[in-house]
């Protein structure tokens, strides 16, 4: 499960992930999207932050993720212990990212990033960076994204996923006990 500020490459990385160990990717603002039937960016505009807060929850509750699955949440997913704690045994891995950085791969987005629809987007990441790093620091695993590109970001990811899997008994980083089981 991959947390982190909006910008750090979960949905991105996740996807890459997903293909690396032939298991499914979820992208929890999609699964929103696709049930309600229109954009985070719409929900925002007619139900507001805690309209989507709402149905981010619906949607956690709803979920019940089996490994082996890579899922992407939301940017304030993991401030809430109702939902970072709902889904017992996920590894959480914390992307990190500079506000600065995080800004840089969201220019041109605003749209679709209904937080940062205002004059000051990068006080906006610094803000949320700041109440959120707490939360964040509970993931299992942190791996910093900074500096580097998505091939090299799901490697780092996917090297600590599989070191803690080995270390945990398991039989692979997406939580199958047994190597047959794999697609």
């Amino acid at each position: 499960m991959l947390v982190g500020l909006m910008g750090a490459g979960k949905s991105t990385v996740g996807r890459v992930l997903a293909d690396r160990w032939g298991c499914p990717f979820l992208d929890l603002d999609e699964e929103i999207e696709r049930r309600a039937g229109t954009s985070v960016a719409e929900i925002f505009r007619c139900e507001g932050e805690e309209g989507f807060r709402r149905r981010e929850a619906e949607a956690t509750r709803r979920l019940r993720p089996r490994p082996p699955l890579v899922i992407a949440t939301g940017g304030g997913w993991m401030a809430r212990p109702e939902l970072r704690d709902a889904w017992a045994g996920a590894i959480r891995v914390w992307l990190q990212v500079t506000p600065g950085e995080a800004l840089d791969r969201l220019r041109g987005l605003p749209a679709t990033r209904p937080l940062l629809a205002n004059e000051s987007p990068g006080q906006v990441l610094e803000t949320l960076l700041e109440r959120r790093s707490a939360a964040y620091r509970l993931a299992e695993i942190a791996v910093a994204t900074s500096g580097h590109d998505v091939p090299e970001t799901a490697a780092a990811v996917a090297e600590a996923v599989e070191d803690m899997a080995n270390v945990a008994g398991r039989a692979d980083p997406a939580g199958r006990a047994d190597p047959a089981d794999r697609p």
